[in-house]
């Protein structure tokens, strides 16, 4: 059979090719343009794919918009192609990189971490192209790959130092554990999986680690020039996911005997090997998927899948003390160090987390915790099939004016209509007011959409909407990268933007005033002076934080409202501010419901904390009118009826989750405020308001600032930011901000 392998460059391709047999190798493009595809199709095939953005290449001048092609585009492109196939084994080529991304340590390189989550991105991309397809594949996470033709691992990098006395930059001293396994192990790993029926994720090792300190020191610390280096890193990674469909790669020193041959060692070494505490080496399987959770949603998804098959599930596993050692549906319910055990005894094909209500960043921790015991570890979202919880998209679509207390604005039509044939550029498009500025702008006569977005989970999230179409340019990149936004313009000839992106979370930019001022003020100033000579039309969303503020995100956001109606005169300009979005990406209303949906407590800092409160729909409906209005530099503001205690809202909550549960008992438990925080939130500093042409959009009447002041206090923030100084920032913008806090 016909194998095709994508990555004409990666040194496993050439192994590859040496072990298998029929086998045609391509890059992405070279593969698309290739006109014998077609013959393709008539055949079953074997694929194999190695292509990535080279680790290695992620230096600090690396091209952002180069790196997501290569990593994700290129790939989505591929399956686009190879769908039509008929494919009789699929290998994705994956790292152990990915672990690094659910990692308890703070992993500082923002470029390993953007690394990590791409090859995630593609896993997903892969299981889900191959599950629709109903075909065997595998994704290979591949540990530290060393042989012939590499020239980027540490190994490859100390038989260097060796051989030609250039320095051996070890990060840590070398004290790092890592998991080496020849190239050429890799290739005949590649070719068992072929020849098997195994599906899902697994390692690529030996499954022993190998201090690098050791290997250095066995081979003579004189023969090195060593220079060492700090770095954030994991201290330990060892393969660990062993299938039991091909044997494990015994211990035979495949390292000490490589390295000896390639720097003609004559005196026998060994060096020492760790193994990892939780190491699964047996050949047993468990029939049948593990549940994590047996609750309501796990009983109900157990019986989905044991519908056509009774040894389906294997047992259920729940962190309720009570409920350890009882039965459910004649399963037996298991401890988490039960389930440890069973790992030790068993591989574990599969586990399936059934707790809808789980926070996002608990879900991570447990994902964590079982990712070494299990082959594949899945997240089940349960919405459709679970009655006792309560979702922010029922409150949404039947309830929100019961809980906001007054009527949804009303759009006037005719304001739309300025918009039809219109390029716009929507910045920040993956978030919540982001994607529903898409989402709304997708249904007018507007020309195109250019949908940006700096975060991959954002751009891989909004690609699956049903409203993305021909219209929507969907672009993965920052607002800083000014030769991108550049490009951009010169493509596409952008007639308007609306300019979303943003940090906005109060609590996370306390601690991050640098990143809060780089791109909620340089991000915006990199825009006006993008746009400034084109006369275009630009629409800053801002927030009521801005407003006499209290803390970074309102500084930030404030000083942006002021440095773009200083560029009035050669953009049309204008602000939106508004305050809170009823249930957006990481709002209160999402912590209240994931609270009750947990059996609480509900925490609030001061139960007489009040917010202004819109929904996502209202507020972009606002927000793209009030691009039409004829002002100029003009700061709007949106009716939003009056303040709304939060403790209000939480016992509303609490009443419709009565209404779906009546058992259930949920208290509330007051936290103490915080210095950042209002009690109750300003529109506006001098709270005078003017009437525009449509009822729902006032003028806020806001202190200006003349060029100079800007142009000044500009100077003094770059000083104090490229110092990185956050005392220094934090009283540069409090003392430009003076009269207003």
């Amino acid at each position: 059979m016909k194998t095709i392998i994508f990555g004409k460059r990666s040194f496993l391709t050439s192994e590859l090719k040496k072990n298998l047999k029929n086998t045609s190798i391509y890059s992405i493009e070279e593969f698309i343009r290739n006109k014998e595809i077609n013959n393709l199709k008539k055949k079953e095939v074997n694929i194999i794919i190695n292509s990535f953005f080279p680790i290695f290449r992620l230096k600090n001048n690396y091209d952002l918009s180069e790196f997501y092609k290569k990593s994700i585009q290129d790939l989505i492109d591929l399956l686009n192609v190879i769908k039509s196939f008929s494919i009789n084994s699929l290998i994705y080529s994956s790292s152990a990189a990915v672990y690094s991304y659910f990692s308890k340590k703070n992993i500082i390189d923002i470029k390993k971490k953007n690394y990590a989550l791409s090859k995630l991105i593609c896993e997903n991309l892969i299981t889900e192209f191959s599950e629709n397809k109903k075909i065997n594949y595998v994704i290979a996470r591949i540990f530290n790959m060393y042989g012939y033709g590499d020239n980027f691992s540490i190994i490859s990098k100390i038989i260097k130092s060796y051989k030609s006395n250039h320095i051996l930059n070890l990060a840590n001293k070398g004290m790092s554990i890592r998991d080496f396994i020849h190239v050429g192990n890799v290739a005949k790993t590649y070719k068992s999986l072929q020849s098997s029926n195994f599906s899902g994720v697994i390692d690529i090792g030996i499954g022993n680690g190998y201090k690098i300190s050791d290997i250095v020191n066995k081979l003579g610390r004189n023969n090195f020039k060593i220079r060492n280096y700090k770095i954030e890193e994991e201290e330990i990674s060892i393969a660990r996911k062993f299938p039991n469909i091909f044997s494990q790669i015994s211990n035979k020193n495949y390292l000490e005997n490589y390295l000896k041959k390639e720097l003609k060692i004559k005196k026998s070494i060994v060096f020492s090997k760790f193994q990892p505490t939780n190491q699964n080496n047996n050949s047993n399987t468990l029939k049948g998927t593990i549940i994590y959770g047996a609750g309501n949603a796990g009983k109900q998804l157990f019986d989905i899948l044991c519908k056509e098959n009774n040894e389906a599930v294997f047992c259920f596993v729940d962190d309720n003390k009570k409920l350890n050692g009882k039965l459910c549906r004649n399963k037996k319910i298991l401890s988490f160090n039960q389930l440890v055990k069973l790992s030790q005894q068993y591989h574990i094909p599969n586990i399936i987390i059934a707790i809808p209500s789980i926070k996002r960043q608990i879900l991570i921790k447990l994902i964590d915790k079982l990712n070494p015991l299990a082959l594949n570890i899945n997240f089940l979202s349960l919405k459709k099939i679970t009655n006792d919880k309560i979702y922010l998209s029922d409150i949404i679509n039947g309830n929100l004016i019961n809980f906001l207390g007054r009527k949804i604005s009303v759009i006037d039509k005719k304001l739309l209509n300025n918009l039809n044939n219109k390029v716009i550029l929507i910045t920040g498009a993956g978030g919540s007011i982001g994607s529903e500025l898409c989402k709304q702008l997708s249904k007018l006569k507007v020309k195109k959409i250019i949908a940006l977005d700096n975060s991959e989970l954002n751009f891989y999230n909004i690609q699956k909407n049903d409203y993305i179409n021909n219209k929507i340019k969907l672009v993965l990149g920052n607002i800083l990268d000014k030769k991108l936004i550049k490009f951009l313009d010169q493509k596409y000839k952008i007639d308007i933007i609306f300019h979303a992106a943003a940090y906005k979370h109060v609590n996370i930019l306390e601690d991050n005033i640098y990143q809060a001022v780089e791109n909620n003020i340089f991000g915006t100033l990199n825009l006006l002076e993008t746009f400034k000579e084109k006369k275009k039309e630009f629409i800053l969303i801002s927030t009521d934080k801005a407003a006499n503020p209290r803390n970074n995100l309102g500084f930030t956001k404030r000083i942006s409202e002021i440095i773009a109606q200083n560029y009035s005169s050669k953009l049309k300009i204008n602000i939106v501010r508004f305050g809170n979005v009823f249930g957006s990406q990481g709002s209160a209303i999402n912590l209240f419901i994931d609270q009750i949906n947990y059996g609480g407590p509900v925490t609030i800092t001061n139960k007489n904390v009040k917010r202004y409160f819109m929904s996502i729909n209202e507020a972009c409906n606002l927000v793209i009118q009030s691009s039409q209005l004829k002002e100029n530099s003009k700061i709007f503001i949106l009716k939003m009826g009056n303040q709304i205690k939060l403790i209000d809202i939480i016992k509303k909550l609490i009443n419709y989750k009565k209404i779906k549960d009546p058992s259930s008992k949920i208290n509330i438990k007051e936290i103490g405020i915080k210095k950042s925080e209002k009690i109750r939130e300003t529109l506006s500093l001098s709270n005078k308001f003017f009437k525009t042409s449509h009822p729902d959009i006032l003028i806020a009447d806001e202190p200006r600032y003349s060029s100079s002041e800007i142009k000044n206090f500009i100077s003094e923030l770059l000083v104090c930011f490229n110092k990185i100084d956050d005392k220094k920032i934090k009283l540069c913008l409090t003392k430009f901000l003076k009269k207003e806090i």
